[in-house]
């Protein structure tokens, strides 16, 4: 099969068009901000369009999907395009290892069924402990807090993918590696011709069809937006999400085949990748967030915990488990060495104090230069 190849020529075009809509996003969103106490019908156009058409620039409107309430991120192009980049291509020795979230990867390299099973239930009660951490510090005011996308953000194996609408965050991620920590380091050279990764890296793409958010099921499978969160960098990486569940079977699920992306590879130079690298300052713009920092050994806990409360296991039967008995995966659980029974994860009082002096929601909001708001919705009878 040929390769479809992107020029690199073509992928600094499209950054700076989409650095112009995000200064544009800014401009409109200030001038939102500014207009708040306005008593214009219209106070960002001549009319209600001009006006309605400004909430799809604007950092901060609100917006009920099927999944949840988001505060979304202005639009950063002319056509809503996602992009996922890779740093090696994980299929060049293997056509069957599609592109995988982090848990059907695990799932994958299991030998049999009943493992998969109990490795997928194990993933969930990691979850569902991540997420009655994170309630136990101060509520997020604006939508759905996305428990389990944060959960995936800071290193906790999800059937979820990760997504962008920001090319250059996609060509971090293909032209950067991982060297532990949340560390990351430019493609050299070196890893280009002993490391095996290649001299080219993938970037998959695709460009929003309207038409396909016609179909309500659809829409619920779709690519769905994650939005500004509190205590996360997924904003920072203007993220969305794909939940590969919903096709049945997370292990064989395919990027291309089920979701229409194209896979692309650029030619990656190690010069374009030192300036990618800089661009994001290694990294830091992409995965600042002292707060969590707070957090980092008891996430690292609930990443190697083989023990969960009682309320993680009968929240994740009650979805996952009832077509078997509780006895049974209690069973099954304990003869592949996790526990039920343990005290949930639990925050001292001192530490949820730090977090809370630490992250404030005004703070967050004005820091940002968000706008947050929505509109009031009629219905013809």
């Amino acid at each position: 099969m040929t390769k479809k190849i992107i020029e690199l020529d073509e992928l600094k075009r499209i950054m700076a068009v989409q650095k112009e809509y995000k200064e544009n996003n800014k401009a409109i969103t200030d001038a939102r901000r500014n207009s708040m106490n306005s008593k214009k019908a219209f106070p960002l156009g001549c009319n209600v369009r001009e006006d309605l058409y400004a909430d799809l620039f604007t950092n901060g409107s609100v917006i009920k999907y099927p999944h949840g309430i988001v505060v979304q991120y202005g639009n950063n192009a002319p056509m809503k395009t996602f992009y996922r980049g890779e740093v090696k291509d994980y299929s060049r020795e293997n056509s069957d290892l599609k592109c995988r979230s982090s848990l059907g990867r695990k799932l994958a390299d299991l030998e049999n069924e009943e493992e998969r099973v109990i490795e997928f239930f194990v993933g969930k009660l990691k979850i569902a402990a991540f997420t009655k951490l994170i309630q136990q510090i101060k509520q997020w005011s604006f939508g759905t807090i996305f428990t389990y996308i944060i959960a995936q953000h800071y290193g906790i194996r999800t059937q979820y993918l990760d997504i962008t609408d920001d090319l250059a965050v996609a060509l971090f991620f293909a032209c950067c590696k991982s060297v532990g920590n949340g560390k990351y380091k430019p493609v050299s050279k070196k890893d280009i011709k002993e490391k095996d990764f290649g001299l080219h890296a993938v970037l998959y793409k695709r460009a929003d069809d309207f038409m396909m958010n016609l179909d309500p099921d659809k829409k619920l499978r779709d690519v769905l937006p994650i939005g500004y969160q509190p205590f996360t960098r997924c904003y920072k990486q203007r993220g969305y999400f794909i939940d590969t569940q919903l096709y049945g079977d997370i292990v064989n699920y395919d990027l291309v085949k089920n979701h229409g992306f194209k896979k692309f590879y650029f030619k990656r130079t190690p010069e374009f990748s030192k300036e990618i690298y800089d661009l994001f300052d290694g990294g830091k713009k992409l995965f600042h967030d002292q707060s969590m920092k707070l957090l980092s050994d008891v996430i690292n806990d609930i990443k190697e915990a083989n023990s969960f409360s009682e309320d993680s296991f009968y929240s994740v039967y009650d979805i996952f488990g009832r077509d078997k008995p509780k006895d049974w995966w209690q069973a099954k659980l304990s003869d592949y060495g996790i526990g039920i029974g343990e005290t949930a994860f639990k925050l001292d009082d001192d530490l949820i104090a730090e977090i809370d002096d630490m992250w404030d929601i005004k703070e967050f909001v004005d820091q940002e230069g968000l706008a947050i708001g929505g509109r009031r919705v009629y219905y013809l009878e």
